[in-house]
């Protein structure tokens, strides 16, 4: 029913019957902060996290996700890596949807080391795991990319003086100006 209020935009409606609740779990807990995530209401995102946590409800990965995609739009770096940690801590696998969630969160916020940490721990690697990584890459300039690129040896070329060594000829100057 929570759902459903959110699914309406009926936020209100729905907050009533969440806070009426003796008992929540983690689907009402789920229902909540993913809903206020995906309105955009970002701040109670967060503000009903810390419900949880006060309440000592162990979040799950939907619930996490919508915490750090909350984090990413309110640029609240340092509640991101609290997250990032308490995942390592309580020994929460990333899989390929958190572990995305996590790279876009440090790329967005210039965090290009941490996104890499997070890129390079990840088991599984989805087409939308690479997007948020080049993309970040791009946002973040062309030393970032370079820099990741020749470091893990996806991008070598050689200087021009290294090209003309290695060639099987010697190029004259008709060669090098076709």
């Amino acid at each position: 029913m929570i759902s459903g209020y959110v699914k309406c935009g009926e936020f209100e409606k729905a907050r009533a019957l969440f806070d009426s609740m003796p008992d929540k779990d983690n689907v009402s807990w789920s229902a909540m902060i993913s809903g206020y995530a995906q309105q955009d209401k970002f701040t109670e995102t967060l503000v009903l996290f810390q419900e949880m946590q006060i309440e000592g409800t162990k979040p799950d990965e939907t619930i996490l996700v919508s915490v750090i995609s909350a984090c990413t739009h309110l640029a609240a770096l340092d509640q991101g890596k609290w997250i990032h940690a308490y995942i390592r801590k309580n020994g929460l696998k990333i899989n390929i949807i958190l572990g995305t969630t996590l790279i876009n969160m440090y790329m967005k916020l210039g965090c290009v080391e941490d996104a890499l940490e997070v890129f390079r721990g990840l088991e599984e690697k989805g087409v939308s795991t690479w997007n948020a990584l080049i993309l970040g890459l791009a946002m973040n300039g062309n030393h970032a990319l370079q820099k990741v690129l020749t470091h893990n040896g996806w991008l070598n070329f050689p200087t021009e003086h290294e090209y003309k060594k290695r060639m099987p000829l010697n190029p004259n100057r008709r060669i090098l100006t076709s």
